[in-house]
């Protein structure tokens, strides 16, 4: 938390307008978190998050009123991607197999109609 103030021959001021603030930041600061929010806290209880920018170590905003500030680092996270081998049940099947059902479903049914014309022929030569 900061308290930043305008001090007026002992007494805390205003600023009349908006007011450039800059915060330098700490080495372990920069190396820790990946980047900062800037929140004013005003009437001890109020919090509102001001746009910021960060250059070198030096956290930069602006305002138009002076009270209790406070900065909340977001944290870099050591996250390494895990990288596993494809197994067959990952595979997906992409091939297009629905000709392949109808080329089966005709053959047989070709096949069938062939079985039943030599029965039928050879019956006829039989009876005569």
């Amino acid at each position: 938390m900061y308290d930043i103030a305008l001090i007026s021959k002992d007494v805390k001021v205003q600023p009349n307008g908006l007011i450039k603030v800059s915060i330098e930041l700490s080495d372990e600061q920069i190396e820790k978190y990946k980047e900062f929010e800037m929140f004013i806290i005003t009437d001890g209880k109020n919090q509102v998050e001001l746009e910021t920018t960060l250059e070198s170590n030096i956290l930069k905003f602006e305002t138009k009123q002076l009270s209790l500030f406070g900065i909340v680092g977001v944290e870099k996270l050591d996250v390494q991607p895990t990288v596993r081998p494809t197994t067959e049940s990952d595979a997906v099947d992409t091939a297009d197999n629905s000709n392949l059902s109808l080329l089966a479903f005709t053959t047989f049914g070709a096949l069938l109609a062939a079985i039943i014309a030599i029965i039928i022929i050879k019956k006829n030569k039989i009876k005569a």
